[in-house]
């Protein structure tokens, strides 16, 4: 054990590493399958495989990348192993099976945490390190053309050329630091690339010692923000080029978020070469924002070109107008296509009259039209208009359009299987163009030119037709492609289930979790964290005979608490609300039971004292734990604030109460302002049962003897405190904690996050149980445990338990109480592909069956094998 008050080995201490004991476990899932509809995040980087239809990819910032192998219609989330994404994720695929991409998961065999080179030979499937390239671990970008040999890569100071498939570099661009790389670069048939940055453009030559030739942009004022050609087939080394520009104080740092340039591009400029290197001579096509049609004003973010199709350009942005949508309020995605006339001008009017369609043309030169135009050509799933005014989540157009690409038209399957294929019949032929977009939680493609979209991120069976708004009562099952964060699954009976997220507030299913819709009202802030089912008994004396179920919530307005982004007061106490509700029907009407003014965390019952519930509110100086008596199903109560326990700085988390009435509060990390010191206000704390405090209608002065049960690892990130459900005395706990970031980062062994585990209330612990590797060495370890669940087995003396982590995916153990450790030997689960799960929940009604919430991939669903 360790002793609380030093933080050091005691002399009886074992090792527990030699000295397994495991029981014969239950099996865990073999199988983990995606469950749910889920909204806000926001996507990145499509990709097309230039080549095969089926094959498409995208990635979000939460770190998951998604691959289809149907055009569409199911996608599966690759394995965070293998694979780790985030904005710069950008797959790139030549016309056969070799795709590159960054990986930003680290650490790999390359070195530590950052962003590498990455190479597939599967279409995507997998991945592996691209070994010995320079960018290293500072990778930004990186693209290859059709062969697959020829591959241009960048980094925050240089930019690298390889033909021979990264075996080989040679650098071609160079800047002190902040080198960004705008738009893709263009790949000719004699071997040339164009490639520009946001300082200029480079021509860089075939041969060993790829000559180049750079023009700086001649506006100081300005610096590129996207760039895109296509050279004339008919004409090799004729290149048509566009340019969209930014103030130049957006691209001083190198690599601005897409979300930034959104609202502040410039200009469009385009220019002809006769060659490759030929010095550009740029004309500006328009000033932004651009008014086209009924649909500006536009803001432009990209601008694409499909390789080997000089005479059409595409821009993509946010309309702050209508955009041809049907609405009268802006905040919408555009797309844009650009078709060069017989008489070869691209100028675009500052404004102008449209013919109600989005076309604007102009003396017959050249031809402007919007291709996405919301509902009224695009077969949507949940995110859409919305017919009706119910306050569940209604998911609008999610804002401009975060990522755009365009590829060229490939053989599409003539079957009805075709998940791309538009569900009416179109006018264009060829097909001529494939497009893809993302926004704030959804992608969306189209494989006729823009003439007809649809939504990616539901099964092409349950999209909408076009021109019809969303139904309010529609239920949808998803189709994998899920970005957002869960918190919690909640069952009011067997088939009435109610999922928490973040930003989409939480989804209720009526068929035991097969399908889900937003059809409920009352919930209204933006993330429902916790969910615990009373059955309040009744009284054959009073009007309520018969007894009565209520399922409570925690909600709030702050999302992704206690994650590193939300740990100071500045993201939490200035705008904080919670409330706790509660609903009899299933989660189809929630009603406020409790407005505590700050985010609410946890709610948790008194199966002790019938008729409290216990709540975590957030608040740096209002915070604290609450609890109320007399709750009587959806009648209002009144929760009162329980003195803070020493050290505590109004952030506390999980609260649980003990079978003989007394408390176990984890408090979570609170850190200053500017993100570099954690306060030492974190830990795991004890109530005795005879504390005045807990006595029912207990004046505020009423003693509140909390006890300190914390180690030393536990003094500034702790997670959840689980109470061992075999335990019938509640004496044995599991604290779950993170290692600390900053400048009070510590090191050492007894001052790792980890699981730790207590058998007399947090008297003594153990050391680490969990087993798990630490990020990097000592000095740069990030050793992170989100919470355990432990599931009792059939004979009630063992159990399962499933452990969640940040970074290191889901794990599962044998657990022995009557062994010193527990007999815990922990594996990873690599059929949970996702790496940072949060939560394993077991539904009460199916107890073979496991749900598992995370920090940005949804919810997954997996069937455990019966103890054994």
């Amino acid at each position: 054990m360790l002793c609380r008050s030093a933080g050091l080995a005691c002399a009886a201490a074992t090792v527990w590493a030699s000295m397994w004991t495991q029981r014969a476990a239950g099996a865990p899932p073999t199988e983990w399958h995606p469950v749910g509809i889920t909204g806000g995040g926001a996507f990145f980087a499509p990709s097309f495989h230039p080549t095969d239809s089926q094959v498409l990819m995208a990635t979000t910032d939460m770190s998951a990348v998604f691959r289809s192998g149907d055009g569409g219609a199911s996608w599966v989330t690759l394995p965070y192993t293998d694979m780790g994404g985030g904005r710069p994720a950008q797959v790139r695929f030549n016309a056969g099976d070799t795709a590159y991409s960054i990986d930003c998961s680290g650490p790999s065999a390359a070195g530590p945490s950052g962003q590498y080179p990455a190479v597939s030979t599967d279409r995507g499937l997998t991945f592996t390190a691209l070994n010995n390239t320079p960018a290293g671990a500072a990778a930004r970008t990186l693209d290859t053309d059709r062969s697959g040999q020829h591959l241009v890569l960048s980094d925050p100071t240089r930019v690298y050329v390889s033909t021979d498939g990264g075996a080989s570099w040679v650098g071609v661009v160079s800047v002190a630091a902040g080198l960004r790389v705008a738009g893709e670069p263009l790949f000719t048939q004699s071997g040339w690339v164009v490639v520009a940055t946001d300082r200029g453009v480079a021509a860089v030559g075939p041969g060993p010692t790829h000559p180049t030739t750079f023009t700086p942009w001649g506006n100081a004022s300005e610096c590129l923000a996207g760039f895109a050609a296509a050279e004339d087939p008919e004409t090799p080394g004729k290149v048509t080029c566009f340019a969209l520009t930014a103030p130049a104080s957006v691209c001083g740092g190198g690599a601005p978020p897409i979300e930034t340039i959104m609202g502040s591009s410039l200009r469009l400029y385009s220019a002809e070469l006769d060659s490759p290197d030929a010095i550009p001579v740029w004309t500006q096509v328009s000033a932004m924002p651009l008014l086209v049609g009924e649909g500006g004003p536009l803001g432009a973010t990209y601008v694409r070109m499909v390789p080997g199709d000089p005479d059409t350009a595409y821009l993509a942005g946010q309309c702050a107008g209508n955009c041809n949508f049907g609405h009268s309020t802006g905040g919408y995605p555009f797309v844009l296509q650009l078709r060069r006339s017989s008489e070869g001008d691209w100028a675009i009017p500052a404004n102008g009259a449209g013919n109600g369609n989005g076309d604007h043309q102009g003396g017959g030169r050249w031809v402007a039209q919007h291709i996405l135009r919301g509902d009224n050509n695009t077969n949507t799933g949940w995110e859409g208009s919305w017919n009706d005014g119910v306050d569940g989540e209604r998911w609008s157009w999610g804002g401009g359009a975060l990522s755009f690409t365009v590829a060229p038209a490939v053989p599409q399957p003539t079957d009805h299987s075709d998940p791309m294929r538009p569900s009416h019949p179109t006018s264009v032929s060829t097909r001529p163009h494939r497009l893809a977009f993302t926004d704030d939680g959804f992608l969306h493609g189209s494989v006729d030119g823009g003439e007809t979209w649809q939504a990616l991120y539901v099964a092409p069976s349950q999209r909408n037709p076009l021109g019809v708004s969303v139904p309010v009562a529609q239920s949808w099952a998803g189709n994998g492609l899920m970005d957002q964060s869960s918190h919690y699954v909640g069952w009011a009976n067997a088939t009435a289930v109610f999922a928490g997220y973040t930003d989409i507030r939480g989804v209720v299913s009526k068929d035991s979790g097969q399908t889900w819709s937003y059809h409920y009202t009352g919930h209204t802030l933006n993330t429902m964290y916790r969910t615990v089912l009373v059955t309040s008994r009744g009284n054959p004396n009073s009007t309520r005979a018969s007894n009565t179920t209520t399922l409570y919530a925690a909600t709030s307005s702050e999302h992704d608490m206690y994650q590193s982004t939300h740990l100071t007061d500045k993201t939490i106490d200035t705008d904080g609300e919670g409330r706790v509700l509660g609903t009899q029907d299933g989660g189809t009407t929630w009603v406020t039971v409790a407005d505590l003014e700050m985010p609410v965390l946890w709610v948790s019952a008194d199966s002790l004292r019938p008729g409290r519930l216990y709540a975590t509110g957030v608040h740096s100086t209002r915070g604290g734990v609450f609890l109320a008596d007399g709750v009587d199903g959806l009648r209002p109560a009144t929760f009162r604030k329980l003195p803070n326990p020493p050290r505590t700085q109004g952030h506390p988390y999980t609260v649980e109460a003990l079978p003989d009435g007394g408390l176990v509060v984890s408090y979570s990390g609170r850190m200053d302002d500017p993100r570099t010191t954690f306060y030492n206000s974190s830990g795991v704390f004890y109530l005795p049962p005879t504390a005045p405090c807990l006595n029912i209608s207990a004046p505020s002065s009423a003693a509140c003897p909390w006890e300190d049960r914390s180690t030393n690892a536990m003094l500034y990130w702790t997670k959840e405190i689980v109470v061992d459900p075999l335990d019938p005395t509640g004496n044995t706990w599991f604290s779950c904690v993170f290692t600390e970031f900053g400048k009070t980062r510590r090191f050492g062994e007894a001052f790792r996050g980890g699981l730790y585990r207590t058998t007399d209330r947090g008297a003594t612990w153990s050391g680490r149980l969990d087993g798990v590797d630490h990020d990097g060495d000592d000095a740069g370890g990030q050793a992170r445990i989100e919470s355990v669940t432990v599931i009792p087995g059939a004979s009630g003396a063992t159990a399962d338990v499933y452990m969640t982590t940040e970074g290191a995916g889901l794990w599962h153990s044998g657990y022995d109480p009557t062994v010193s450790d527990g007999g815990l030997r922990f594996t990873a689960q690599p059929k949970y592909p996702f790496s940072h799960p949060t939560r394993v929940v077991q539904n009460p009604f199916n107890r073979t069956e496991l749900w598992v919430t995370s920090f940005g991939n949804g919810l997954y669903k997996g069937m455990a094998v019966a103890d054994r």
